[in-house]
């Protein structure tokens, strides 16, 4: 994808920084989909951008059933959907709004439904374990984001002022590559 849109060397660096990236690297080993999520979403993205090149059925049919296994993998799935079609809006302007478009945008909002529903059903319940948010707990998942002490339980960092430049710099260098 990086290679289609930036070029080669654009391409070899996005791969690189991706593969070693610690966040990646330890959600990825996890037993959950979030692997799976990434492949389907960058699959779909890359038929998104083919799309724009050279309309084709076959293109259309594949980012629709690429998009509901991306929303079937996880939910976050859907929000690259509605990136893409946002991304759509910005591009084409109101050309954007064509039969073809209303067709897959239909299509996946039937095939993400039964997903939709489920999840507004069991979402008030899924998400009491989540504590509530403060500037500590902010700040541990700035720092658990940027790659810092992955796999760690979050916890309210205690920084001296004299360890704050050696902690936030490399944290905010990594999170910006």
């Amino acid at each position: 994808l990086g290679t289609r849109l930036l070029g080669r060397w654009a391409g070899f660096v996005a791969g690189m920084l991706f593969a070693v990236n610690a966040f990646v690297v330890h959600y990825g080993q996890t037993a959950r989909a979030y692997g799976l999520l990434i492949l389907l979403v960058t699959a779909a993205t890359w038929l998104f951008v083919a799309e724009l090149d050279r309309p084709s059925r076959l293109t259309r049919a594949a980012y629709v059933i690429t998009g509901a296994l991306a929303f079937y993998a996880h939910l976050f799935g859907g929000l690259a959907l509605v990136a893409h079609f946002v991304a759509l809006l910005v591009i084409r302007g109101r050309s954007a709004f064509t039969r073809d478009v209303a067709l897959v945008a239909g299509c996946l909002i039937i095939l993400c439904a039964p997903m939709a529903f489920l999840a507004a059903r069991v979402a008030p319940v899924s998400v009491t374990w989540i504590p509530q948010p403060n500037f500590a707990t902010a700040l541990a998942r700035f720092f658990g984001f940027a790659g810092a002490g992955v796999g760690a339980e979050p916890v309210a960092l205690k920084v001296r002022s004299w360890t704050m430049p050696s902690v936030v710099l490399p944290s905010i260098s990594s999170s910006l590559l």
